[in-house]
């Protein structure tokens, strides 16, 4: 009784540790708007967050091994079936980047990568974009930092990335990036296990980001972690 007590009362969740601004660590703590968002959220919703940044496949295997919600995922058919998601923590720019240098054409839909080295980060799951993606010639990337180094050494033509986490990076490597296209929005979400004690917390923890957005105050946080 006392474990599932403690289970209702705190929030386990895993942040991408290479996905600043959104998430990242530092000295061994999980910074960016994800873990701001979440812990904001949760304590609006009288729960105690326990977060910590790692790799994204590792946020994944926790996931899947029921101990922790995994933090900033797109839905598709296949985890709503698999996974309780919560509330929108966020909506993305789904963009394609390629080098100023190389003066590519627009990109108005996947079809048009076809023949492009396209560089994607490993585990990641494109949301609307998932089902056109097996045709293309992709090269996986562990983190962001990576994803910009293949574009900027010439091992990919494009990339596909989120429009903060693409102008952060860019920034931070110094690659003159250039936007090709937007191919889609989406929304992001904590992905949770499948167990009456995660869905306990998402019925308090859901009802506290509708109050954040409503307030203003999730507005407010994006402006200050990712400059918008």
């Amino acid at each position: 009784m006392a474990a599932v007590a403690q289970a209702q009362a705190v929030l386990e969740a895993r942040f991408d540790a290479g996905n600043p601004p959104f998430a990242a660590e530092r000295q061994g703590e999980a910074v960016g708007y994800y873990p701001k968002i979440v812990e904001a959220a949760a304590r609006r919703a009288g729960l105690k967050l326990q977060g910590q940044a790692v790799p994204w496949m590792r946020a994944l295997r926790a996931l899947d091994e029921g101990q922790a919600c995994a933090v900033g995922a797109y839905a598709t058919p296949t985890r709503r079936e698999r996974y309780l998601l919560s509330e929108p923590v966020f909506r993305d720019r789904i963009l394609v980047v390629g080098l100023r240098e190389r003066r590519l054409p627009p990109v108005r839909e996947v079809t048009d990568l076809q023949g492009l080295r396209v560089g994607m980060v490993r585990g990641w799951v494109y949301g609307p974009l998932e089902p056109h993606l097996p045709s293309l010639q992709r090269v996986d990337a562990t983190y962001d930092d990576q994803l910009f180094m293949n574009l900027a050494s010439g091992r990919v033509d494009v990339v596909l990335a989120v429009q903060y986490a693409a102008q952060y990076t860019m920034a931070q490597l110094g690659v003159d990036g250039q936007v090709l296209g937007e191919l889609a929005q989406a929304d992001l979400h904590l992905l949770c296990p499948r167990t009456p004690e995660f869905r306990a917390l998402l019925e308090k923890f859901d009802p506290a980001v509708r109050e954040l957005r409503r307030s203003g105050e999730m507005a407010r946080i994006e402006a200050q972690t990712l400059g918008k």
